[in-house]
Order: C-alpha cells, then structure tokens, then sequence
C-alpha cells in the first residue's frame, strides 16, 4: 500500500495517483453530462431518446391484448393482440435502482412497467403507457393489497404480480392482468390539466414476464441471479487505480 513506502515516496505517487484520478473524474463527469437522463415517475420521453437495451432472445414472454382510444372524439386508435417475446422488450435502467421496461403495442403507444428495484418487498408499484414519438405523461398506481395481487389506486383494475430477487434487490417478475385496466395518458406538449389525451386499456388476462438488466446484459429475471453468480464483475475503476498504485509503489520500494 502507498502508506507502507518510505515518505519520500509518498509525495510523488500520490501526487501521480490525484493527478490520474483528476483526469478520469473529468472525463466520467463530462460523459455524466452527455448521456441522456432517465425521467422518473409518470413522465415519459420518446423511445428515441432513452439509452435501452433489448433482449437477444426470442423466447416467449407471455401475451398482450389491448385497445386505444382518443377520449375527445371516442375514436378507437387501435387494436391489437400478440405474443411477446424477450426481444420485444426494451429495458432502461441507469444502474441504480431505476428500471423501467416499454414493449411496443400499435398506433406508436407502449406499455410500461414502471417498478423499479427495491430492497424491502414492494408496497406498491406503478404501470403506465405512453407514445413512442413524444414526451406523455402517465401514472397509474397500484397497491399491493395482500400477496401477489394489487389494485389501482385511482379508477379500476387489479393485477397478479410476482417478484424475484435480484442480488440484493427485488424486481416485479410477472405480471397477469385480472381485470381490464385503463391508462391515462396525457400529451405532455398540450399540458391539457388531468384530462387524458387518450385511453390505452390492457385487456383481462394478458399477462407479462419481464426482463431485466444484470451488469448490462438482458435477460429475464428468474435468471439473473443465477447469472450473476456464475458472471464475477469485473474490477471497477477506483479497484484498478488502487492497484496501479501498489505496483508502482512496490516498484519504488524495490529500487531503494
């Protein structure tokens, strides 16, 4: 270690070593302020716009059913119903315990989840939808009412979760939808009060596995975990600088 050297060692290597890590910060702060930020809670940007990562699996995750309708006029948008698979999903995560997951429906809306990680069981989680092309706003929350089954807070609708833990965090893994569910979304340019520009309802019985992100890899997360363990991260930044200055440091001593 650099306290083990002689001191008048010290003042060189840790001069070397602030000087290294001086660079590096600057470096990860100016990438910090290039990269795109993740909205949190109900308002959601255009797809465009989000760092995502997909799936290369195509296994079948479960099946969607749903409708949308533009509430001034009663038009119905579309409908649709398909299978999804892995691939399908697109998960944006930023390391933390922000996670959120879109899967393209039809007429440019998604469905998202919206739950996040948490290290304590979930008293509740949010699921919204939203439009591809523009930045919407939508917040439907539900509140887990007794093991494996919540109800929206506001309006109707009840689903069936299941969660799975992820080292140290949990995630909402399943999801089956036990009623109708509606969606308010509202068109964020047009600021229209709390009145939904449209309705996307996610049919009775349409239910959900969903992916997750471990260490920048996609995959479901029943099997993260197992991932996890059998993938040792690889050593970190600051790790690397340490040993960097042991080396350089035993370097120094061996020459006295």
């Amino acid at each position: 270690m650099i306290s083990r050297c002689e001191s008048r060692y010290v003042p060189m290597h840790l001069s070397a070593c602030l000087r290294v890590m001086l660079v590096f910060a600057g470096i990860a702060f100016i990438a910090l302020l290039d990269q795109p930020k993740v909205l949190a809670g109900g308002l959601s940007r255009p797809t465009s716009e989000m760092p995502g990562r997909t799936a290369k699996e195509t296994t079948r995750i479960g099946h969607l059913s749903w409708e949308i309708t533009e509430t001034s006029s009663g038009k119905v948008l579309g409908r649709g119903s398909k299978e999804i698979k892995a691939s399908d999903v697109q998960v944006f995560s930023d390391n933390s315990d922000y996670l959120e997951q879109r899967i393209p429906l039809s007429e440019g809306f998604y469905l998202k989840l919206n739950a996040g990680r948490d290290k304590a069981p979930f008293i509740g989680f949010g699921i919204a939808a939203g439009k591809e092309d523009e930045v919407t706003f939508c917040w439907e929350w539900f509140n887990v009412e007794k093991q494996n089954r919540a109800r929206k807070i506001q309006e109707s609708g009840e689903l069936e979760f299941q969660v799975e833990q992820v080292g140290e965090y949990w995630e909402i893994a399943q999801t089956r939808f036990v009623s109708d569910v509606s969606m308010r979304v509202i068109q964020w340019a047009t600021k229209s009060g709390h009145e939904p520009t449209w309705r996307v309802k996610i049919h009775k019985d349409s239910q959900i596995e969903w992916p997750t992100v471990a260490r920048k890899k996609v995959l479901l997360v029943r099997d993260a975990d197992a991932w996890l363990a059998s993938h040792p991260p690889e050593p970190g930044f600051w790790d690397r600088l340490v040993k960097a200055a042991e080396e350089s440091s035993s370097t120094a001593t061996s020459k006295r």
